[in-house]
């Protein structure tokens, strides 16, 4: 048998080169071997240049005188292949690499550095980052970026809250509180740290039962998992009247069923809310509206929940109203509601808060005139109408100051046409008072000096679809009569009251004279009276003016004349 000098394989008759190696064959690079006597002498030398270990040298040699005994050739090992030291290389790299990622993955997920991870996104009021490591205790609750919304704002707003949340993770995360492992004195040390940190915010003893670092489950198959766990905190709002619309922060999320109702809404991430309570009513919509803190409010638990309770209740009432113009028009915020002051029995229901106010508007010939805007306070308002401003006041002064100037000039000259401003039922008793001067053959010296017009008593008033204005005016008059011929006697002040009656002239635009009397008793306001001078005249003050009993003596001659005859207003 002949095998390969190189490799040790076993060579066939006609074989030219090694089917293993590709050694040529030739008799230099080939090994016969013709017994096992030989083979065992000569197996040492079989394969020695590759460094091949023939088994052959193990068959043992027997003394057998029998010759040419044909033999096995040997198994021997084989070279590897370019093919195979490839795989074995892969492997050991794949090998490598696992191993090198496992570590990896067990310090990226190691609980020191997720809670690193986790306080950084607090610390940078991340939403996006903080949803990767909330979870929610309550399965209603769905934690992504949108609906940490509210609680990433409150971060940012409070930024003393931010730091003793991070301050409680990290503790939560030293003793790990969760695993039960620690020792008592390990949980007072944990008691005595939280209550340290929570101590220091005033109000916010809340935080701790909403945030617990605690693991769930693993994380990569084989790595804990740890994760923030948010308790949600639910709402329950309790409001008073019935069909009322419960929103939180803009968005309706309940409507009242009864009186006295209670809505529970939730559950919701920790943050700054405003809730509102609102009722549309036929003119005006009745809310009330509060903002609630979720994390600082005191909340309870109930049945495993957090539960915080608020109360926000509609106070609305029907209301009475009065106005010295029924006729008026009344108008809520500014808006006319159609209906006039004498049709309205209760009107409502409105809130009593402030936030409503009315007021009454009626059209007069002369314009407008609106009441003061009156908030709702009470079950009554009052919506009197000041129907003369300034300026009315000041024109219609203005118009009485011209016809007392007038009325002295037509009685000095005896001349009726001098009357102005006023009406021609007040015409005809003037012409009347002026002829009876020229048939008695009296005349009049001085006049009205000057008046002083008690701004508060401006009063207006309806009848017969007329405007009349009524107003009380102060009088100083020296004007005295006598005979034509006479020497005209010497003047003395006079002081009276005066009230004055006028209409309005629709036709004209203006106001007109239509009556006076006069009167030794009366009042006015010193302090809104308006002093006008009629007649400019130095010589004459009331310094120089006669007693009141001597006044009195001789106005009565002048009366008892006749009072008509006389320089009057």
């Amino acid at each position: 048998m002949r095998f390969c000098s190189k490799c040790g394989t076993q060579i066939e008759k006609d074989q030219k080169f090694c089917r293993n190696c590709g050694q040529a064959v030739s008799n230099e690079n080939v090994q016969q071997v013709n017994n096992t006597a030989d083979a065992k002498l000569n197996g040492n030398n079989i394969g020695a240049e590759s460094g091949f270990n023939n088994p052959i040298q193990d068959i043992p040699v027997q003394n057998n005188p029998v010759q040419n005994i044909s033999v096995e050739s040997p198994k021997m090992r084989k070279k590897l292949s370019k093919k195979s030291l490839i795989s074995i290389i892969v492997a050991a790299a794949i090998f490598v690499f696992c191993i090198s990622a496992y570590f990896i993955g067990a310090s990226i997920n190691s609980k020191k550095k997720v809670v690193a991870r986790m306080t950084e996104a607090i610390n940078d009021a991340d939403g996006k980052k903080l949803a990767k490591y909330l979870v929610s205790s309550d399965d209603k609750l769905e934690i992504n970026e949108e609906s940490l919304k509210p609680f990433v704002e409150y971060l940012k707003d409070k930024p003393d809250v931010k730091k003793a949340l991070v301050s409680l993770i990290e503790t939560q995360a030293k003793f790990d509180k969760k695993s039960g492992k620690q020792k008592v004195e390990d949980l007072a040390d944990y008691q005595k740290e939280t209550d340290m940190i929570l101590g220091m915010l005033s109000g916010y003893s809340n935080l701790g039962d909403l945030f617990t670092l605690k693991k769930q489950g693993k994380s990569m198959i084989f790595y804990d998992k740890y994760v923030l766990e948010l308790n949600p905190v639910y709402l329950e709002i309790n409001t008073n009247r019935k069909d009322s619309k419960i929103y939180l922060n803009d968005k309706e999320v309940a409507t009242a069923k009864e009186d006295d109702y209670t809505a529970e809404i939730g559950p919701y991430v920790p943050g700054e809310y405003t809730i509102k309570v609102s009722l549309d009513g036929e003119y005006v919509n009745a809310e009330e509206s509060e903002k609630v803190d979720l994390v600082s409010n005191f909340t309870r638990r109930k049945k495993g929940k957090n539960v915080l309770s608020t109360y926000l209740n509609l106070y609305v009432r029907n209301i009475s109203i009065s106005s010295n113009y029924e006729e008026a028009k009344l108008f809520v915020n500014g808006s006319d509601t159609g209906l006039l002051i004498k049709d309205i029995d209760k009107f409502g229901p409105l809130p009593t808060n402030g936030t409503v106010k009315l007021q009454a508007k009626m059209d007069f010939p002369w314009g407008t005139v609106a009441s003061e805007e009156v908030a709702v306070e009470s079950s009554w308002v009052d919506l009197d109408l000041e129907v003369l401003d300034d300026k009315m006041k000041d024109d219609v002064i203005e118009l009485i100051t011209a016809y007392l100037k007038s009325v002295n000039e037509a009685f000095s000259t005896l001349d009726s046409s001098k009357f102005a401003n006023i009406t021609e039922k007040r015409k005809e008793d003037r012409n009347k008072s002026i002829q009876d001067l020229i048939d008695e053959n009296n005349r009049v010296v001085g006049g009205i000096k000057k008046i002083l017009v008690d701004l508060s008593s401006f009063k207006i008033s309806k009848k017969d679809d007329v405007y009349e204005m009524r107003l009380t005016v102060r009088t100083f008059n020296d004007s005295v009569k006598y005979k034509e011929g006479e020497t005209p006697p010497e003047t003395k002040l006079d002081e009276y009251y005066t009230f004055y009656y006028l209409v309005y002239d629709e036709d004209g635009k203006t106001w007109l004279i239509d009556n006076t009397d006069r009167s030794r008793y009366g009042s006015i306001r010193e302090t809104e009276a308006k002093e006008v001078i009629i007649v400019e005249d130095e010589s004459q003050t009331g310094d120089q003016a006669q007693s009141e009993d001597e006044s009195q003596e001789d106005q009565s001659q002048v009366e008892d004349d006749s009072q008509d005859s006389s320089t009057e207003n």
